[in-house]
């Protein structure tokens, strides 16, 4: 997990209704994680939205369940602590269908929306086939109503 990237810029106008949970992950370093940054801002900004929770990580996007900065993601959006998740693109929050498969399906069963900053508002039949229940393979700790869930601030 990347811990040197500045914090998000925040609406100064009214009270944000929608608190997003920025993500940011790069194979190679930090550079991109800023870019990625200021494009899910810009989106966050135009929503009318502030990021409630961020985190940034450098690897693969083959195996996000590896990666600590995801797993904070996936305990914001358990924990329901947000009322969306975004990131630059879709592949920002991984490369294996599976892996996204129950990622939309966690979001979906939480409440919690998709944004692609460059894309806008996903939905789980961008990637979901009628009759897939990938949420079986999650771990317990991620599913929804599950009690022992970590604390996604930490």
């Amino acid at each position: 997990m990347i811990d040197n990237i500045p914090p998000p810029r925040q609406p100064t106008e009214g009270q944000p209704q929608r608190r997003f949970f920025a993500y940011y992950r790069t194979a190679t370093g930090s550079i991109q994680v800023r870019h990625q940054q200021l494009e899910c801002e810009r989106l966050v900004v135009r929503l009318d939205g502030t990021i409630a929770g961020y985190a940034a990580d450098v690897g693969s996007g083959l195996r996000m369940s590896d990666l600590p900065g995801y797993l904070r993601l996936l305990g914001a959006v358990t924990a329901r602590d947000v009322h969306a998740v975004v990131a630059s693109d879709l592949s920002r929050f991984g490369r294996d269908l599976r892996e996204l498969a129950q990622l939309f399906e966690l979001c979906d069963q939480n409440g919690v929306e998709i944004w692609d900053a460059r894309i806008g508002r996903l939905a789980a039949h961008h990637i979901l086939q009628p009759g897939s229940s990938p949420l079986r393979r999650l771990p317990q700790s991620y599913r929804p109503n599950s009690s022992d869930h970590e604390d996604s601030n930490g």
